[in-house]
């Protein structure tokens, strides 16, 4: 069925013209009758509706009739169609899978170019997360419950959150107990069972984990919106009331919310990456304008990129054109948006745009010789590819950091743009390498025991000592490294610890000695739950990675497919080391790494003051 010959004509790009689909009213069991209207974004008369929502399968195919003629949609956009047609009145509502023409790679680059106003100048988003299903409207129930007589503080409804703080906590206990998925839905469907309100509870995590949420538009469709409802089925919440039924159920803790966030595969993840675009307090009220959602009028695309690089998307080159309208550097329109294009060629351009016109070589830190793709020059990143591990460059940015000194990048690309020579300092050549630190099984695996170790063992080799065994010094050695690449969390509400503090009782808990008589009981307990936090961020950072040592002594974390003799080295314009192959006369990239002691601009910094001229790496 050919659904483009329903586009009559072309949109007028000059005036920034849109399709709205008129939704014609009609009984439950009507046939949906549709029509098309074209109008002007730079109407400021003009109201409509948006839908955000997953295109899921396309089977089996919904015909509805638009322009008097059979036109086939996907099922979950007819159940959404369906649920939210009035019996009296029409509704007008941008929907991309209709009122864009998707066999026309012209239209759909146009379109995509003015996304942001599109969502921006909407009457309200309605999330669509599907029809109702495993107690959706229990789910729905809870959310108006916990926010209808509330002031925000929830007291009235404080036997209900007594359950899901039971929940929570057990879930959060279960990562840092290494207990297997069995026993935790035992737990905690035992904890639910305390309390009628359990199947409202466990219909809320369904809710949470449903595809909508790792869609890769989510991000810019929801902070671009004046107003949002959650719908699904005949039920609807407004966006607040969600948010605030989550950041109360992880009572603004930062562990909490990442254990929420890691329960079932990675259940609420758009509320983690929002809560870091504008925090959890802003996503209570949706912003009138994109501008309120930038880091001090300041959102990197890199990091955009590299952050949401799980999320899903049908069309590979949608996981950069999804950022687009809400980064700094492309917001009014500076890249290019081209269907035509291949992907390859939009990752290499996008990358030569960020390098030469702003000094941002950071999404080097997402490339490497990983990839499928082996046409691919090293150093572009596959943005269509899964990551493996958690991103340094992310880590190390909440906190600040930046080996290459915030330093723009200097360097150039060959003729063809297959050739990046960047300037840089080496550091050092790879010398030892561990095993695998922290093999990913799963979207999470706790660092094992051995591991740790097998660090400890690594350390004790560069330091002198009267004995074989473990000492202070060196497992403050491991803390510090922990501390860093854990991003230095604060442990929730207990008192912070320091690491020489900790360092002796973590010797004791890796069975390295069985007691610190400068450690009361009542210390021990606090200082543990500090060191299990340390080893919960430790873990999500050695995922997939090694422990190494360079030919100087200097230790850290590089990529599983890294060899001896590589090399460590500093890329103006990069905030995180790399680590590169020489082949034959030139370099390839592995990936990013952490070496202790070089990711505060250490090493610029000794360049500059010895004048040490940089050296240029010609990276394929």
């Amino acid at each position: 069925m050919a659904n483009a010959t329903m586009y009559n004509r072309r949109l007028k790009t000059e005036i920034n013209e849109i399709r709205l689909l008129l939704l014609h009213p009609g009984g439950a069991s009507d046939k949906l009758i549709c029509s098309l209207l074209y109008a002007s974004l730079n109407d400021s008369t003009l109201k409509y509706e948006v839908v955000s929502y997953t295109w899921g399968e396309p089977q089996p195919a919904e015909i509805i009739e638009l322009e008097g003629l059979p036109f086939s949609i996907r099922p979950n956009l007819g159940s959404f169609l369906y649920q939210v047609r009035g019996e009296d009145s029409a509704r007008l509502i941008w929907v991309d899978a209709v009122c864009i023409n998707q066999d026309d790679d012209d239209e759909r680059s146009s379109q995509v170019r003015i996304m942001t106003r599109i969502y921006e100048q909407a009457s309200y988003v309605r999330v669509w997360l599907g029809p109702e299903a495993q107690g959706s409207s229990l789910a729905m129930s809870l959310i108006r419950e916990l926010t209808e007589t509330s002031d925000d503080s929830f007291e009235s409804n404080e036997a209900a959150w007594n359950v899901q703080e039971d929940a929570a906590r057990i879930l959060y206990d279960y990562y840092l107990a290494l207990e297997g998925p069995e026993e935790l839905d035992q737990k905690i469907a035992a904890a639910y069972k305390k309390d009628g309100s359990n199947k409202q509870w466990i219909a809320f995590y369904d809710l949470l984990d449903r595809p909508y949420w790792t869609r890769v538009w989510v991000f810019q469709e929801l902070i671009c919106a004046k107003r949002i409802v959650v719908t699904c089925g005949a039920s609807w919440v407004d966006w607040r009331e969600l948010v605030l039924v989550l950041r109360n159920a992880a009572e603004s803790d930062e562990e909490e919310l990442r254990g929420f966030g890691l329960l079932r595969n990675g259940s609420p993840l758009v509320v983690q990456q929002l809560r870091g675009a504008r925090g959890v307090s802003k996503l209570e009220n949706p912003p009138s304008g994109i501008e309120k959602v930038k880091f001090n009028g300041h959102v990197k695309l890199s990091r955009l990129l590299i952050s949401q690089r799980e999320r899903e998307c049908t069309v590979p080159k949608d996981r950069v054109y999804a950022m687009l309208g809400i980064a700094s550097e492309t917001s009014s329109g500076a890249f290019p948006v081209d269907y035509h294009m291949d992907v390859y060629e939009t990752y290499r351009s996008l990358f030569q745009f960020l390098a030469t016109e702003h000094g941002d070589l950071d999404s080097l830190s997402a490339s490497g010789i990983g990839s499928s793709d082996s046409k691919r020059p090293s150093w572009v990143p596959d943005w269509n590819e899964a990551p493996s591990t958690t991103s340094l460059h992310i880590i190390l940015a909440n906190v600040g950091l930046s080996a290459c000194r915030s330093l723009a990048f200097m360097g150039d690309f060959s003729y063809d743009g297959r050739i990046l020579n960047a300037d840089g300092i080496g550091i050092d050549t790879v010398h030892k390498l561990s095993d695998s630190l922290n093999p990913s099984e799963s979207s999470f695996s706790y660092i094992k025991r051995e591991a740790v170790l097998d660090m400890a063992r690594m350390i004790m080799d560069l330091h002198p000592r009267s004995g074989p065994e473990l000492n202070r010094e060196d497992a403050y050695r491991l803390i510090r490294l922990a501390r860093a690449l854990s991003a230095d969390r604060p442990p929730g509400r207990r008192r912070k610890v320091s690491g020489e503090a900790i360092a002796l009782p973590m010797c004791i808990i890796l069975g390295l000695k069985n007691h610190d008589p400068d450690v009361s009981d009542a210390d021990h307990e606090n200082i543990r739950a500090t060191i299990e936090e340390l080893m919960f961020g430790f873990s999500l950072a050695t995922t997939n990675r090694r422990f190494c040592i360079s030919k100087k002594g200097h230790h850290g974390l590089v990529p599983l497919d890294t060899r001896q003799h590589d090399i460590l080295c500093i890329i103006t314009g990069c905030s995180t080391p790399m680590v590169l192959r020489p082949v034959e006369e030139h370099y390839v990239v592995i990936g990013e790494a952490y070496v202790q002691g070089f990711m505060a601009g250490e090493a610029l910094n000794e360049a500059i003051e010895n004048k040490t001229k940089p050296q240029v790496f010609e990276i394929h």
